[in-house]
Formats: C-alpha cells, sequence, structure tokens
C-alpha cells in the first residue's frame, strides 16, 4: 500500500447548473451583480438547469424509487429555502453518491432523519469549510469566476 496524497483527501467539487443558477439569482437579487451580468449567466444555464431538475425527479421517483411524486412535491416544498431547491439538490447528491453541503436551517434540523430515510451524508456549510480548507475556497473562486466571467470581486 502507498502513502496517501494530501489531495486524495480533498473533497471532489462538482457544482450542478441548478445550483450555479440559485447562486447567481441570489447575487443578483441581494444587489452583488448587476442586472445584465445576471441576465447573461440566467440564459446560459437556464436550459440545463430545467433539464438537471427533470433528470433528478426521475431518477429519485422512478428508478430509485426513494419517493412517490407527492412526496417529491410536498418535500421539495417543505424544505426550500431562500437559495433554492434544497431537496432536490441532495437527491442529487445521493444520486452522485457525494456528500450534500447545506446551510438549509430546515435540512439541517431534520438531518438525522433524511440520513436515516435515504442514506446520503449532509453535512453543514461550516463542517465542509472545516474540513476542507483552502479546496473549497479556490472551488468557490473558480465558481465565482466560471458564473461572472471575471475574477470574484473582493
Amino acid at each position: 500500500m502507498g502513502r496517501k496524497s494530501k489531495d486524495a483527501d480533498q473533497p471532489e467539487i462538482k457544482t450542478a447548473a441548478m445550483v450555479k443558477l440559485e447562486l447567481i439569482t441570489h447575487m443578483f437579487m441581494s444587489g452583488q451583480i448587476p442586472f445584465e451580468t445576471y441576465w447573461q449567466a440566467k440564459r446560459k444555464l437556464e436550459p440545463e438547469a430545467k433539464r438537471e431538475y427533470e433528470e433528478i425527479k426521475r431518477w429519485a421517483v422512478e428508478e430509485a424509487k426513494l419517493v412517490t411524486m407527492e412526496e417529491w412535491d410536498e418535500l421539495r416544498q417543505n424544505y426550500r429555502d431562500e437559495y433554492g431547491d434544497s431537496f432536490v439538490h441532495y437527491m442529487n447528491a445521493l444520486r452522485h453518491k457525494a456528500v450534500f453541503v447545506t446551510n438549509n436551517p430546515k435540512i439541517l434540523a431534520d438531518r438525522r432523519k433524511l440520513q436515516k430515510r435515504f442514506g446520503g451524508k449532509i453535512i453543514s456549510g461550516e463542517q465542509f469549510q472545516k474540513k476542507s480548507g483552502e479546496a473549497a475556497k479556490s472551488a468557490l473562486d473558480q465558481l465565482m469566476s466560471e458564473l461572472l466571467g471575471r475574477p470574484r470581486p473582493a
């Protein structure tokens, strides 16, 4: 057995188009970016985000049979917060066998119940930052550059 490299311990960070679209919308609504930047990013991301949503829903309801269509709508509504569709993102994390990172207070409050029912691990953004440190900051900076087409504002 060889030694583990330091990079092997760093989590792989994937960001769905749905998350990017919600993030860019939040940034516009909170005055962090101008309308033109928001609109360009939205037009670019929206088709892919819609496709991702339908894939996740089909996977959770029809393929994995984790929820019924009625439960999907109920859980989606229950775990929605100001940033977006946290339940949908949790299902997407399950689909990719990834840890779900969130700051949604409802999801975090029901973390044990959700993990027991669906099996996917849920951690807070704070826990994620502690575990990943510089890798998380670098990934966030890269995501912001990608979304805005320029370096992340200070």
